[in-house]
């Protein structure tokens, strides 16, 4: 599990972690050794569970006699604006969405996230990945 939350890290942008492993007793991230809740905002710590699902549901799928194959995650990018920064980092929100859409490639990923959370360099329309907007009273609209 360790290795693929590296992994998956790394691939995501996230800001230099040194290293991350996972805690069997709290059966969550640590990274250096800290608990995340202990190091970490409230956007950092969100960020961290999303890799954290994605990463044990790639383990799951690889090791598991029962392999789901799928995944929901709800935002994943909420809280992301540090105290200690004015904006957060692009590049981990477009990490993140690239690792979402890299792993859309095998198996069903499902992301629940605010529109204005989203990062703005990636073409969702091009990528063929169906976005789905909530209007108000209007109910769901799905958008081409």
């Amino acid at each position: 599990m360790s290795d693929i939350l590296n992994c998956l890290l790394e691939k995501g942008n996230y800001p230099e972690h040194h290293v991350a492993t996972f805690g069997q007793t709290s059966f969550d991230i640590m990274i250096n050794g800290n608990k995340k809740k202990v190091s970490h905002g409230k956007g950092f710590r969100s960020y961290l569970n999303s890799v954290t699902v994605m990463a044990l549901s790639e383990y799951i799928n690889k090791n598991a006699l029962y392999k789901p194959e799928f995944l929901i995650i709800d935002t994943p990018l909420e809280g992301l604006s540090e105290k200690y920064t004015d904006n957060p980092d692009e590049s981990m929100r477009h990490g993140i969405f690239e690792l979402f859409m890299d792993r859309c490639k095998s198996y069903q990923t499902i992301v629940v996230e605010n529109p204005d959370h989203l990062p703005s360099d990636i073409d969702f329309k091009h990528e063929d990945i169906n976005v789905i907007s909530y209007e108000n009273e209007e109910g769901f609209l799905k958008e081409i």
